[in-house]
């Protein structure tokens, strides 16, 4: 019967120790990915692209002219949209 409490003491022991030892606990920042939300972009209809063969060379060069400034525009905001996707990149605590 002596025996039976020794051992019983020891595993009691045993696992006080092993809850006694626990490393200290904290947070850990974990980046989490999410999908990004920005709106569609359409993209624009450009002049050059309704000019007809009888076009003159005038009207060629406005519609080119009017097509560059387009095609800028468009990717102006591409790259905002980008760029807020890029700001977004969340860090969740755990």
């Amino acid at each position: 019967m002596r025996y039976a409490n020794v051992g019983t003491w020891i595993c009691l022991c045993a696992l006080l120790y092993g809850c006694a030892t626990m490393g200290a606990q904290g947070t850990v920042e974990v980046p989490v990915p999410v999908p990004c939300q920005v709106p569609n972009i359409k993209k624009p209809a450009l002049p050059v692209d309704a000019l007809t063969g009888v076009a003159d060379i005038f009207t060629i060069v406005k519609s080119l002219w009017a097509s560059d400034l387009l095609r800028q525009g468009y990717e102006q905001e591409l790259e905002a949209a980008l760029q807020a996707c890029a700001a977004t990149a969340p860090v969740s605590t755990r």
